[in-house]
């Protein structure tokens, strides 16, 4: 059973056949998964495994093939009015153009058949899409997989330096200033004007030549160019590059990531009556307000293109680390200086990793009031919402905990915080007395986002 035909829901005119179109959409659902070789899956764990990550590729797929069919039967429906002698004019604006390219693109790999099915208007249009799509490939497309793998070996070849500089902080020996290296890699500039951040890293000279060419693809002269991913091998590794449409594997999501829907867009709307439709919760305006000083230009991000490795090592957990690090001063400390904020709250971050070394990278951001240490880690946690981490992680993070209270016996309690940025169902767990975990940011009941109660109370804990 082709997914092409059983994904589509229900017409509104067909609500009674809704049990069998859900029953279609499992069909599909299986066919996905006995393809991905997971065929353990029971039916009636079908609606949990959609909220997992695993399942993002098949929902991705199944959502190109809902606006691609819909995109078709629109199409279709200007030959029912068809007469002779009539010339029909079609416009395809860009954001149709590309999810017609990742819809023909689906077909022809998975159901080359449906295209020889397709009427002499729609034909017509996969002509034209695929012909305008030719002219946003990468040019030289053999040189450029030579340039990416280059840029791949000389970002792993620097990254594994610095690992080994950070061992080295730990134990007291290197001369190499890491920890200005490491904190010009995660300047939010890069979020701001990445041609200045590249700039500030090369006037550091802490960096070799080529370094900070290769963390951003630049070359993208073609317009309306949508990057993908595809695997290449050297010297007994494989590594994703960014590629085209024509050679990729699957879309290259970093916009997603970096910059999702309810972030980059804010409309409320406006009701019947043409009230304003307002969150309920005023930390709602909070997180667009923040992520707007940090992000105030996304588009930017369509010229300077990070390359995969980059943005997965570097910049979305800078973007992350960022964030938090702006919502713990701006907004739960009201935007005062961390002079005051010591006087009336008593905190203050501890950044002096010259007297503190080990506690170097050991964890994300450092606070500290009178004796307690806090120690928070901005992670993309690997499992759904409503799931708990993995034990190796949490034995991890104990471990680190273990550290330092051995290694810096001044600090009574050093208490833990492995924190997702955001995730659909608000997250609060407490796996021993120093080690707990959330997320920031969750969506309510009206699908706004909203602030988590889990990070004011890891810093105010209520006393027992």
């Amino acid at each position: 059973m082709d997914s092409y035909y059983t994904a589509m829901g229900p017409a509104l005119y067909k609500t009674q056949d809704a049990g069998q179109a859900v029953t279609a959409y499992h069909f599909s659902l299986m066919k996905s998964i006995v393809h991905l070789g997971d065929s353990n899956l029971e039916i009636k764990d079908f609606n949990k495994y959609l909220s997992q990550p695993e399942a993002r590729e098949f929902q991705d797929q199944q959502h190109q093939i809902l606006l691609g069919k819909g995109i078709l039967q629109a199409i279709g429906r200007t030959e029912r009015r068809d007469f002779p002698n009539q010339v029909v004019k079609i416009f395809i604006n860009g954001e149709t153009q590309k999810n017609l390219v990742n819809f023909y693109r689906y077909l022809n790999k998975d159901e080359p058949n449906e295209i020889r099915k397709l009427s002499v208007n729609n034909y017509e249009v996969y002509s034209s899409v695929q012909a305008e799509e030719q002219k946003r490939l990468i040019e030289n497309y053999d040189e450029h997989v030579y340039d990416e793998t280059e840029a791949y070996l000389t970002f792993q070849g620097f990254r594994e330096r610095m690992l080994k500089e950070i061992d080295n902080f730990h134990s007291d020996n290197t001369t190499y200033p890491i920890t200005q290296a490491w904190d010009s890699l995660r300047d939010p500039l890069v979020f701001v004007d990445p041609a200045k951040y590249l700039e500030g890293l090369r006037a550091t000279g802490l960096f070799p030549d080529g370094f900070p060419e290769s963390l951003f693809y630049q070359k993208t002269v073609q317009p309306e160019f949508m990057p993908y991913l595809a695997t290449v091998e050297e010297q007994g590794k494989k590594f994703e590059i960014i590629s085209d449409s024509a050679n990729g594997e699957k879309i290259y999501p970093y916009l997603n990531r970096l910059f999702p829907d309810y972030l980059k867009t804010y409309s409320r709307g406006y009701d019947l009556e043409g009230n304003e439709v307002l969150s309920p919760d005023p930390s709602t305006e909070s997180i667009y307000k923040q992520y707007k000083i940090l992000v105030p230009q996304p588009e930017l991000f369509t010229a300077y293109i990070p390359r995969p490795q980059f943005f997965y090592d570097v910049l979305y957990p800078s973007l992350t680390e960022n964030f938090t690090e702006h919502w713990i001063q701006n907004v739960i400390f009201n935007g005062k200086d961390w002079k005051n904020i010591k006087s009336n709250y008593g905190f203050e971050p501890l950044q002096d990793f010259i007297k503190y070394n080990k506690l170097y990278e050991l964890f994300d951001l450092f606070y500290l009031k009178e004796k307690t240490l806090y120690c928070i880690d901005v992670k993309a946690w690997s499992l759904a919402s409503g799931n708990r981490l993995s034990q190796r992680t949490l034995e991890k993070a104990q471990k680190k905990l273990d550290t330092i209270a051995k290694k810096y016996p001044e600090f009574t309690t050093a208490r833990g915080l492995l924190l997702n940025l955001h995730a659909l169902e608000e997250k609060s767990h407490q796996y021993s007395p120093t080690l707990f975990s959330g997320n920031l940011i969750y969506f309510n009941d009206y699908r706004f986002p909203v602030e988590s109660s889990i990070l004011r109370s890891f810093l105010f804990p209520k006393e027992k």
